[in-house]
């Protein structure tokens, strides 16, 4: 390229010393010319390093991907959601397995309102990654992206691919969390009645809980069991089921519930309301008290017992601290799912912070406010003070509208109440 721009410019001091100006503005067109050939040039062999560079076999421009992911992340904090989908679009064509960008067009997408294809982007990602929804949980700041990814699969055995199971074994294991597999394990239930015969490998945490919910066509194994020695026609895995069934938001199945904790934990009464709280940063409670006590002082007018459970050890005592005595602080730290869904049935109402349990009691079919925090939050989707939820008919959300803002969500949830005027009628239904 430099010898290109040495031999324009020598061109153009050629022109120059012959004093002729329209000589000198012919060749200057030319300098303009070598030197857009040699970016041109320099350009291809930057594109080439990136291609040889590429992990694998796939090729694709890493660079230009990450300049489109940039340029729709700016576009999303001035709000530009159109042009942000557009950007991120572009990264994805160049870098198809950039889930980050699967992350943040779906949340575009989200913001206006288009669900199906928030939806669609979502299971694209997890398709990818079965890691992706444990990645997003966990808030890491950078998704690894760029290395091929590629679906684990079980020696000796094959990947069901959306083909017919009658007279068929389908082997399907679980690898998210605890709300993730809650949320996909009502597609166990679609998926028996296709197949002849369907094993299901849950979370240590879930094991015990699902023993006694699915029907004899679902066998519920141990999470210890060697996937490799069970006799099985096809394997796949939790996430992957709603890929195969083609279904749209609007067509979630099972949202009245789908688990069973058996009969419940009794001896708290007829009329309680169950809270589980955030995790606070340090001071976080303090700010919080004054709303908490007219929350306090609602359900106690209404004669309804206010149980708090806490699963967080380092702060039990600020918990009981805030909460004195007006109500029942339960430790469920040691407590196995199994114990906590019992105890969660047994409530009128349960609002909860911890989406996890959120999960688990919209399963149950249990009447649920869960405390969003994000206002952009894509495992709920929808937006809105008490949105119903799509994916569980009992469950209702209320999102910050601000970071950190758990005060604001709070004094939501003290009006909600505050409305049900007959709140033990209200809460018998």
């Amino acid at each position: 390229m430099v010898g290109v721009v040495v031999l324009g410019c020598f061109e153009y001091e050629v022109c120059l010393s012959m004093n002729t100006n329209r000589y000198a503005w012919h060749h200057l067109w030319r300098l303009g010319f070598f030197l857009l050939v040699g970016c041109a040039f320099f350009y291809g062999i930057g594109s080439q390093r990136d291609l040889d560079c590429s992990y694998g076999i796939r090729e694709y421009n890493q660079d230009m991907s990450k300049v489109y992911r940039d340029l729709g992340w700016f576009s999303q904090m001035r709000h530009d959601f159109a042009s942000a989908i557009k950007s991120y679009t572009n990264a994805l064509e160049k870098n198809p397995y950039y889930l980050e960008c699967y992350d943040y067009l779906g949340i575009c997408f989200e913001l206006c309102k288009q669900f199906d294809k928030a939806i669609q982007t979502y299971l694209k990602a997890v398709s990818l990654s079965p890691d992706f929804i444990q990645m997003r949980k966990q808030k890491k700041k950078t998704i690894p992206s760029l290395d091929p990814i590629n679906q684990p699969s079980i020696p000796g055995k094959v990947a069901w691919n959306g083909e017919s199971l009658v007279h068929k074994t389908l082997l399907v294991k679980s690898v998210g969390g605890i709300g993730d597999s809650v949320f996909f394990m009502r597609f166990i239930v679609m998926i028996a009645q296709q197949a002849a015969h369907v094993l299901f490998v849950p979370p240590a945490e879930l094991y015990a809980l699902c023993k006694d919910t699915f029907n004899e066509r679902v066998t519920v194994l141990p999470p210890n069991v060697a996937a490799d020695t069970i006799d099985c026609d096809f394997y796949t895995w939790l996430h992957m089921i709603p890929s195969f069934l083609s279904l749209s938001y609007d067509k979630i199945p099972l949202r009245e519930g789908y688990l069973d904790a058996g009969a419940g934990e009794k001896g708290l009464g007829d009329k309680v309301i169950g809270v589980m709280l955030p995790s606070f940063e340090d001071g976080a409670l303090e700010q919080i008290k004054h709303v908490w006590h007219r929350l306090v002082l609602r359900v106690r007018r209404a004669g309804v017992r206010l149980v708090v459970l806490c699963n967080d050890a380092n702060q039990l005592s600020a918990i009981e601290e805030l909460t004195g005595k007006d109500c029942l602080v339960r430790d469920i730290c040691q407590d196995s799912v199994s114990q906590v869904a019992a105890l969660v049935k047994g409530f009128s109402l349960f609002i909860t912070a911890q989406t996890d349990f959120a999960h688990l009691a919209g399963a149950m079919g249990k009447p649920t406010w869960v405390l969003l925090p994000y206002v952009s939050e894509w495992h709920w989707l929808g937006y809105g003070e008490g949105e119903e939820s799509c994916w569980y008919a009992s469950v209702k959300k209320f999102r910050q509208t601000k970071k950190h803002d758990w005060v604001g969500v709070l004094t939501s949830v003290c009006a909600r109440l505050e409305k049900q005027r007959e709140l033990c009628a209200w809460l018998k239904k």
